[in-house]
Protein backbone atom coordinates (compact mmCIF):
# COMPACT_ATOMS: atom_id res chain seq x y z
CA UNK A 1 0.00 0.00 0.00
CA UNK A 2 1.35 3.27 -0.76
CA UNK A 3 3.06 5.37 2.22
CA UNK A 4 0.78 8.22 2.07
CA UNK A 5 -2.58 6.14 1.94
CA UNK A 6 -0.93 4.25 5.12
CA UNK A 7 -0.39 7.65 6.96
CA UNK A 8 -3.77 8.30 5.80
CA UNK A 9 -5.24 5.23 7.74
CA UNK A 10 -3.20 5.65 10.97
CA UNK A 11 -4.66 9.11 10.73
CA UNK A 12 -8.02 8.02 10.17
CA UNK A 13 -7.81 5.54 13.01
CA UNK A 14 -6.54 8.58 15.38
CA UNK A 15 -9.44 10.45 14.30
CA UNK A 16 -7.04 13.11 12.89
CA UNK A 17 -8.82 13.51 9.76
CA UNK A 18 -9.78 17.72 9.85
CA UNK A 19 -13.62 16.18 9.29
CA UNK A 20 -15.72 19.50 9.13
CA UNK A 21 -17.26 17.67 12.60
CA UNK A 22 -13.90 17.39 13.84
CA UNK A 23 -13.12 21.13 13.65
CA UNK A 24 -15.99 22.07 14.99
CA UNK A 25 -15.87 19.97 18.19
CA UNK A 26 -12.15 21.81 18.51
CA UNK A 27 -13.98 25.08 17.98
CA UNK A 28 -11.77 25.75 14.79
CA UNK A 29 -14.81 26.77 12.43
CA UNK A 30 -18.71 26.60 12.77
CA UNK A 31 -19.51 24.56 9.59
CA UNK A 32 -19.82 21.09 10.30
CA UNK A 33 -22.40 19.99 6.83
CA UNK A 34 -19.99 18.16 4.55
CA UNK A 35 -18.87 20.20 1.42
CA UNK A 36 -19.96 17.08 -0.97
CA UNK A 37 -23.32 16.26 -0.45
CA UNK A 38 -23.92 19.54 2.08
CA UNK A 39 -26.61 17.36 3.64
CA UNK A 40 -25.36 15.45 6.98
CA UNK A 41 -22.75 16.57 9.16
CA UNK A 42 -19.15 15.46 8.24
CA UNK A 43 -17.67 13.62 10.06
CA UNK A 44 -15.34 10.56 9.26
CA UNK A 45 -17.89 8.00 9.04
CA UNK A 46 -19.83 10.19 6.61
CA UNK A 47 -16.90 11.65 3.96
CA UNK A 48 -15.55 8.42 3.64
CA UNK A 49 -18.83 5.49 3.55
CA UNK A 50 -21.94 7.36 3.91
CA UNK A 51 -21.97 10.77 1.90
CA UNK A 52 -23.88 10.41 -1.49
CA UNK A 53 -20.55 10.75 -3.67
CA UNK A 54 -18.92 8.18 -1.53
CA UNK A 55 -21.83 5.56 -1.84
CA UNK A 56 -21.35 5.90 -5.94
CA UNK A 57 -17.51 5.58 -5.48
CA UNK A 58 -18.07 2.24 -3.61
CA UNK A 59 -20.75 1.53 -6.03
CA UNK A 60 -18.89 1.87 -8.86
CA UNK A 61 -16.05 -0.56 -7.40
CA UNK A 62 -18.45 -3.02 -6.65
CA UNK A 63 -17.82 -2.86 -2.54
CA UNK A 64 -21.25 -1.07 -1.67
CA UNK A 65 -22.58 -4.51 -0.77
CA UNK A 66 -19.69 -5.35 1.83
CA UNK A 67 -18.89 -1.63 3.00
CA UNK A 68 -22.95 -1.62 3.73
CA UNK A 69 -22.84 -5.01 5.61
CA UNK A 70 -20.13 -2.66 7.76
CA UNK A 71 -22.05 0.16 8.46
CA UNK A 72 -25.25 -1.78 9.46
CA UNK A 73 -24.15 -1.53 12.90
CA UNK A 74 -23.98 2.03 14.25
CA UNK A 75 -20.07 2.45 14.46
CA UNK A 76 -17.61 5.36 14.04
CA UNK A 77 -15.53 5.86 10.75
CA UNK A 78 -12.17 5.25 12.88
CA UNK A 79 -13.78 1.65 13.73
CA UNK A 80 -15.12 1.17 10.06
CA UNK A 81 -11.80 1.05 8.78
CA UNK A 82 -10.46 -0.94 11.94
CA UNK A 83 -12.65 -3.22 11.03
CA UNK A 84 -11.57 -3.32 7.60
CA UNK A 85 -8.05 -3.54 8.18
CA UNK A 86 -9.27 -6.33 10.78
CA UNK A 87 -11.02 -8.26 8.20
CA UNK A 88 -8.18 -7.95 5.67
CA UNK A 89 -8.75 -9.63 2.06
CA UNK A 90 -10.58 -12.95 3.52
CA UNK A 91 -13.79 -11.45 2.96
CA UNK A 92 -14.74 -14.57 0.08
CA UNK A 93 -17.45 -12.22 -0.95
CA UNK A 94 -15.57 -9.61 -3.03
CA UNK A 95 -13.01 -12.58 -4.34
CA UNK A 96 -10.05 -10.42 -4.55
CA UNK A 97 -6.79 -11.17 -2.36
CA UNK A 98 -6.55 -7.25 -2.16
CA UNK A 99 -9.53 -5.88 -1.15
CA UNK A 100 -8.70 -4.36 2.08
CA UNK A 101 -6.40 -2.86 0.20
CA UNK A 102 -8.95 -1.05 -2.35
CA UNK A 103 -10.80 -0.10 0.24
CA UNK A 104 -8.72 1.66 2.30
CA UNK A 105 -7.06 2.81 -1.03
CA UNK A 106 -10.41 4.04 -1.96
CA UNK A 107 -10.98 5.90 1.67
CA UNK A 108 -7.86 7.57 0.78
CA UNK A 109 -9.10 8.70 -2.34
CA UNK A 110 -12.38 9.95 -1.46
CA UNK A 111 -10.77 11.95 0.93
CA UNK A 112 -8.45 13.53 -1.82
CA UNK A 113 -11.23 14.40 -3.76
CA UNK A 114 -12.81 16.06 -0.36
CA UNK A 115 -9.64 18.05 -0.54
CA UNK A 116 -9.74 19.04 -3.78
CA UNK A 117 -13.45 20.28 -3.94
CA UNK A 118 -12.97 22.47 -0.92
CA UNK A 119 -10.26 24.25 -2.54
CA UNK A 120 -12.44 24.84 -5.66
CA UNK A 121 -11.43 21.99 -8.02
CA UNK A 122 -13.35 19.82 -10.04
CA UNK A 123 -13.41 16.02 -9.02
CA UNK A 124 -14.17 13.05 -11.49
CA UNK A 125 -17.05 11.30 -12.13
CA UNK A 126 -17.67 8.22 -9.25
CA UNK A 127 -16.64 5.75 -12.18
CA UNK A 128 -13.29 7.77 -12.96
CA UNK A 129 -12.38 7.49 -9.67
CA UNK A 130 -12.90 3.71 -9.15
CA UNK A 131 -10.41 3.28 -12.06
CA UNK A 132 -7.97 5.27 -10.70
CA UNK A 133 -8.30 3.50 -6.93
CA UNK A 134 -7.99 0.34 -9.10
CA UNK A 135 -4.75 1.23 -11.03
CA UNK A 136 -3.06 2.56 -7.85
CA UNK A 137 -4.14 -0.28 -5.69
CA UNK A 138 -3.55 -3.14 -8.19
CA UNK A 139 0.35 -1.16 -9.21
CA UNK A 140 1.52 -1.55 -5.82
CA UNK A 141 -0.48 -4.68 -4.90
CA UNK A 142 2.11 -5.90 -8.33
CA UNK A 143 4.80 -3.95 -7.19
CA UNK A 144 4.47 -5.48 -4.03
CA UNK A 145 5.26 -8.98 -5.25
CA UNK A 146 8.49 -8.21 -7.16
CA UNK A 147 11.43 -10.07 -5.98
CA UNK A 148 14.60 -8.49 -5.53
CA UNK A 149 17.52 -10.48 -5.99
CA UNK A 150 20.11 -9.80 -3.18
CA UNK A 151 24.08 -10.20 -3.95
CA UNK A 152 25.19 -12.67 -0.53
CA UNK A 153 29.16 -11.44 -1.39
CA UNK A 154 32.23 -13.90 -2.26
CA UNK A 155 31.76 -17.66 -1.09
CA UNK A 156 34.51 -20.08 -0.65
CA UNK A 157 34.02 -22.65 -3.58
CA UNK A 158 33.38 -25.80 -2.88
CA UNK A 159 35.59 -29.19 -2.07
CA UNK A 160 37.20 -29.99 -5.82
CA UNK A 161 36.40 -26.63 -7.27
CA UNK A 162 38.47 -23.22 -8.24
CA UNK A 163 37.57 -19.91 -7.93
CA UNK A 164 39.53 -17.09 -9.66
CA UNK A 165 38.90 -13.60 -9.09
CA UNK A 166 39.83 -11.29 -12.50
CA UNK A 167 40.32 -7.79 -12.35
CA UNK A 168 41.19 -5.38 -15.71
CA UNK A 169 41.94 -2.06 -16.51
CA UNK A 170 43.43 -0.38 -19.39
CA UNK A 171 44.27 3.70 -19.49
CA UNK A 172 43.82 5.82 -22.65
CA UNK A 173 47.20 5.17 -24.17
CA UNK A 174 46.93 1.28 -24.51
CA UNK A 175 48.58 0.45 -21.06
CA UNK A 176 46.64 -2.88 -19.80
CA UNK A 177 47.33 -4.40 -16.33
CA UNK A 178 44.73 -7.39 -14.83
CA UNK A 179 45.82 -9.78 -11.94
CA UNK A 180 43.97 -12.83 -10.45
CA UNK A 181 44.12 -14.11 -6.76
CA UNK A 182 43.52 -17.02 -5.20
CA UNK A 183 40.62 -17.77 -2.34
CA UNK A 184 42.19 -16.04 0.80
CA UNK A 185 43.15 -12.95 -1.07
CA UNK A 186 46.52 -12.88 -2.11
CA UNK A 187 47.46 -11.84 -5.59
CA UNK A 188 48.54 -14.79 -8.00
CA UNK A 189 49.97 -12.99 -10.97
CA UNK A 190 49.71 -9.61 -12.27
CA UNK A 191 50.68 -8.53 -15.04
CA UNK A 192 51.01 -4.70 -16.58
Amino acid sequence: MPSKVKIFVWRALHGCIPCFAILANKHITNIVNCPVCKMEAEDIRHILFSCSHAREVWSALDVWPHIEKLLIIDRSGSVLIQEIIRRGGEDTELKIGWADQLILTGCWYIWWQRRQLVHGEDIQNPSRSAMSIVAITANYFTAAKKVTVINQGWRKPSEGYLMINIDGAFDEFGNLGCCHQRFRGCVHRGVS
